[in-house]
């Protein structure tokens, strides 16, 4: 059973996990009762049901195709923000990697 502190930021790849479908939720000032509740005899068909629940989303978000495709849907995410930003950051990319570079795993810019 996942009990989650409640952070101050959340990652993009966590935005689907709901409380109390994929964890409980806490805060600091709670913790002991959220630890109570998970324990009470009383709810061990619900702690199971979400168990069950993250495991599901764990075998289907967590492999490497599905954190591959993530991680490409990112880099073009942030391509499409660059590209309203600078429409000549392509030209600027390419023109940077010279013959003289060409040999760099990363382009080094002079500024």
């Amino acid at each position: 059973m996942i009990i989650k502190i409640q952070p101050d930021f959340i990652e993009e790849s966590h935005l689907e996990l709901k409380p109390f479908v994929h964890y409980i939720p806490a805060t600091v000032d709670n913790i002991t009762q959220s630890v109570e509740y998970v324990m009470d005899i009383k709810n061990e068909r619900e702690m199971k049901q979400i168990v069950m629940h993250a495991n599901e989303w764990c075998q289907v978000s967590m492999t490497a195709t599905a954190l591959s495709s993530a991680a490409v849907a990112a880099l073009q995410s942030y391509m499409d923000i660059l590209s309203r930003y600078d429409t000549s950051w392509r030209e600027k990319l390419t023109n940077s990697m010279s013959a003289t570079n060409a040999h760099d795993l990363v382009p080094c810019y002079n500024t």
